[in-house]
């Protein structure tokens, strides 16, 4: 059995879309991605990366409050890149919290496809 690098588990699923943005200040359930209607997003791999020393940030989706990812400032690292290959449901958007202060800048990239 051969172990692939995570480099090599990314370069495997394909993705249509990037969703990226840096954000200063917290979120509440802020709606990041909306499917196109009648479709779901199956996301490919999230990186996120913060500043803040304190809180979480989560990304989830939206009706099912599935988590795809969730980072603890406070945790070594708080940053990186993680291949994954989860779906929500039809029409369920991607959905952004984090609690990890105003003025500590975070950044978010997301890889996924509508399906």
């Amino acid at each position: 059995m051969a172990v692939s690098s995570l480099t090599g588990i990314a370069n495997r699923h394909d993705f249509d879309t990037p969703f990226t943005n840096e954000y200063d200040k917290n979120q509440t359930a802020a709606t990041i991605v909306t499917p196109t209607s009648g479709k779901l997003l199956a996301v490919k791999g999230i990186y996120i990366n913060t500043e803040g020393n304190s809180g979480y940030i989560r990304v989830y989706f939206g009706t099912s409050g599935n988590t795809i990812h969730t980072i603890y400032a406070a945790a070594t690292p708080a940053s990186g890149y993680v291949p994954i290959v989860i779906s929500g449901a039809r029409n369920e958007v991607i959905k952004l919290t984090s609690t990890v202060g105003d003025d500590n800048n975070y950044f978010i990239h997301i890889n996924y496809k509508e399906e």
